[in-house]
C-alpha cells in the first residue's frame, strides 16, 4: 500500500507538469502566429536588372522577428523596383537586393557567341558567371594571356538549338552599359569564356 501511495503522487505530479506544459506550448505558438506577418516571396529566381512584378512574387506568412525590416512585406511598395543582385526561385526578397534608383540600375542584353566548349554543358537562365577573354590565333595570330572581363555577369538568355550541330552557342548577358563595348572588344580579338560562380 505504500509503494501504492508513494506512487500516486508522482503521476499526478507528471500529469500535472504534462498540462502544464501543454498550455504553455500553445500560448507560445500562438504568440509567433501573431507576430508573423506576410511577405513576399519570388516564383523564381530574379536575376539583376529585372523590375519586379506582381507576376514575380507570391505570398507567405513568416515570423522574423527583429529581421522582418530586412525583407519585402506585402505592406511595402516593389513597383518600378529594380533587382540589384540575384534572388533564388522561392526566397524572401530582401530589401538591400532591389532598388527604387532605376537610372543607376540600367542594364543592356548583350548576345555573344560561345563555343559549346567554353562554357559549362548546363548553364541555365539566372546563372551568375565570370567572363574571360582567351587568345585566338584565327582572329590576332598570336596567343594571348587569358584575362577577366566581367566578374558576376547574368545569363538572361541560352540558346542551344546548333550545339548538336557544332556550331556555337547563343547567350545573353545582362550588362552595364558602360561595359558593352568592354564585352564586344573582347568577342573581336579572342574567345570569350564562360565560368560559372559558385556561391
Amino acid at each position: 500500500m505504500r509503494s501504492y501511495r508513494k506512487k500516486a503522487p508522482i503521476r499526478l505530479i507528471f500529469a500535472i507538469v504534462l498540462i502544464i506544459s501543454s498550455f504553455l506550448s500553445a500560448y507560445f505558438l500562438s504568440m509567433a502566429a501573431n507576430r508573423s506577418k506576410t511577405y513576399w516571396i519570388t516564383k523564381s529566381a530574379l536575376i539583376p536588372g529585372v523590375v519586379i512584378s506582381s507576376s514575380d512574387l507570391v505570398e507567405r506568412r513568416a515570423a522574423l522577428y527583429t529581421f522582418n525590416r530586412l525583407y519585402l512585406s506585402v505592406d511595402d511598395q516593389f513597383e518600378r523596383f529594380t533587382v540589384t543582385r540575384k534572388i533564388g526561385a522561392g526566397e524572401l526578397i530582401p530589401q538591400a537586393a532591389i532598388s527604387a534608383n532605376l537610372e543607376s540600375m540600367q542594364f543592356s542584353a548583350v548576345p555573344v557567341s560561345i563555343l559549346s566548349a567554353d562554357l559549362p554543358a548546363d548553364l541555365v537562365v539566372g546563372e551568375i558567371v565570370n567572363l574571360y577573354q582567351v587568345g585566338d590565333p584565327r582572329l590576332i595570330g598570336t596567343v594571348v594571356t587569358p584575362s577577366l572581363i566581367l566578374e558576376k555577369v547574368s545569363i538572361i538568355g541560352v540558346d542551344k538549338k546548333g550545339e548538336n550541330l557544332g556550331a556555337n552557342i547563343s547567350l545573353s548577358l545582362s550588362v552595364r552599359p558602360i561595359d558593352v563595348l568592354k564585352v564586344l572588344n573582347a568577342t573581336s580579338s579572342g574567345r570569350l569564356v564562360v565560368v560559372r560562380v559558385n556561391g
